[in-house]
């Protein structure tokens, strides 16, 4: 090498161009795996079309068909106009499937009454998102039979054999009369989420039984319910229906049974509720009612079973609930009731059960309290109940349950309570009134189960008593009788509470 070059600064040597082939997106497609894009163009066109096709299908309407609508409309919708109403509205889907899809044919020279039941259950059946019933019953429904079969009176659901079978035969969907007239709606338990009842509802005048409890329904009433003036029995409990209760409920005079319970109705208990005189059975728990009890439920003299608990109704107790002299349970717990138990109260008595929890009830329990001599079970807890426990108690020689914890009763525990033969539990939790010891009479109760005298002024021992000598019966008894000065002495005890040095009770019970 030169002496020269070494002084030359070292260039990179020239390389050739590299021209890299780029494949086509064809040619991508193809070594992907991919279709290509010719395939997928064609895939877009033919769901865009066969999508335009079934829209039109769903809301096109031939003229034939149109005609016939508007012709069966001037028999089951008089006055209304064809046109007025929205394609998907239920009743236009209704009316179309009469005129134009409907297996059976029918014209507007059949019978009117039963062109007019048909189009009311058709329009109830697209309210409530009929074709989808199956797929969403929690309890296996197959409502497929549905604007299948000509006679709506074979529109039922047949169940799938499950074991359900065996507890849950009674038919449900439509029944009907010798006369083809529909006598009985059962649809219930098919979570029919969002759908709302019909005013067409109301032409089913000949109803007598209208079930379509355990659904998602929501929003009112119709006031057209009114019209089922045949209606023997109205389940449309555990629900999302609101509103207040209409006043045209009046209207349904052989009502046996309403259940309106677990849903969302606001507002005040109609006064015309009095006027169902054939109720045996009323629950409204489970809402948000408001106001009073209207004093003429004292005309449901065939009420039995009256449930009005979990609601926000306030205000005394009407003095005519006394005239319910067949009632057997009265529940009105959860409330906000106040003033004093009517005396009144003691002329019920069938009455089996009485419940008043957690209200703002005050004053004396009634002497006439000792009249009901039917009663299993007293429940006036978490009041404001004073005075002392009446003697009276000691008649209701069928009572298995005393609950009056949580009150502001005072005095002694009445011996009378001895009588109780049948007691199986016994609870004076909370009323720190009462004095004195526990009766003699009280401690021999062989039936007790429970009882639970914490919280109070008693003193003494129980251990003396039946209600520890029979401990093996007893899997609950609990007392003031832990801590430095104990109010109570029982060894016996599941659960003592603690007092402080001053006597008062803490709200810690330990355990034996």
């Amino acid at each position: 090498m030169e002496e020269t070059d070494l002084h030359k600064p070292l260039l990179p040597e020239p390389q050739e161009d590299v021209f890299v082939d780029e494949a086509s997106p064809e040619e991508e497609d193809k070594q992907c795996g991919a279709p290509s894009r010719k395939v997928r163009f064609g895939l877009v066109a033919f769901f865009s079309i066969a999508t335009a096709v079934v829209v039109f299908h769903l809301f096109y309407t031939s003229p034939e068909c149109r005609s016939k609508m508007e012709l069966m409309a001037t028999v089951v919708m008089p006055g209304v106009e064809v046109s007025n109403l929205h394609r998907t509205a239920p009743q236009y889907r209704a009316l179309e499937w009469l005129a134009c899809k409907d297996p059976r044919h029918m014209t507007i020279d059949d019978d009117a009454t039963e062109l007019l039941e048909r189009f009311s259950l058709v329009t109830f059946y697209y309210s409530f998102g009929g074709d989808s019933w199956w797929r969403k019953s929690k309890y296996r429904h197959d409502w497929s039979r549905w604007l299948t079969i000509s006679s709506h009176c074979d529109w039922e659901s047949s169940w799938r054999v499950t074991i359900l079978d065996f507890f849950m035969s009674n038919k449900h969907g439509t029944l009907c009369d010798a006369d083809g007239r529909v006598t009985a709606l059962k649809i219930d338990h098919s979570n029919m989420h969002g759908g709302t009842l019909p005013t067409e509802i109301g032409n089913l005048k000949g109803l007598r039984d209208l079930n379509l409890g355990l659904n998602e329904l929501v929003g009112p009433i119709p006031s057209e319910i009114g019209n089922l003036q045949q209606l023997t029995y109205l389940h449309l409990g555990v629900n999302k229906l609101s509103g207040p209760i209409p006043s045209e409920i009046g209207h349904l005079q052989q009502l046996d049974e309403l259940d309106l319970s677990f849903n969302k109705f606001s507002g005040p208990i109609p006064s015309e509720v009095g006027h169902l005189q054939q109720l045996k059975h009323l629950d409204l728990s489970f809402n948000t009612l408001s106001g009073p009890i209207p004093s003429e439920v004292g005309h449901l003299q065939q009420l039995k079973h009256l449930d009005l608990s979990i609601n926000t109704l306030s205000g005394p107790i009407p003095s005519e609930v006394g005239h319910l002299q067949q009632l057997e349970i009265l529940e009105i717990f959860n409330n906000k009731f106040s003033g004093p138990i009517p005396s009144e109260i003691g002329h019920l008595q069938q009455l089996m059960a009485l419940s008043f929890i957690d209200n703002a009830f005050s004053g004396p329990i009634p002497s006439e309290i000792g009249h009901l001599q039917q009663l299993k079970s007293l429940n006036l807890a978490s009041n404001k109940f004073s005075g002392p426990i009446p003697s009276e108690i000691g008649n209701l020689q069928q009572l298995e349950s005393l609950n009056l914890a949580s009150n502001k009763f005072s005095g002694p525990i009445p011996s009378e309570i001895g009588h109780l033969q049948q007691l199986k539990s016994l609870y004076l939790v909370g009323n720190i009134g009462l004095t004195g010891t526990v009766p003699v009479e009280v401690g021999q109760l062989e039936s007790i189960m429970q009882a639970v005298f914490s919280n109070t002024s008693l003193t003494g021992g129980l251990d003396d008593l039946a209600i520890c000598k029979h401990r093996e019966s007893v899997w609950w008894l609990q007392a003031d009788c832990g801590g430095l000065n104990p109010k109570i002495t029982c060894e016996c005890c599941t659960q003592c509470c603690r007092t402080d040095e001053n006597g008062n009770t803490h709200t810690r019970c330990d355990a034996d």
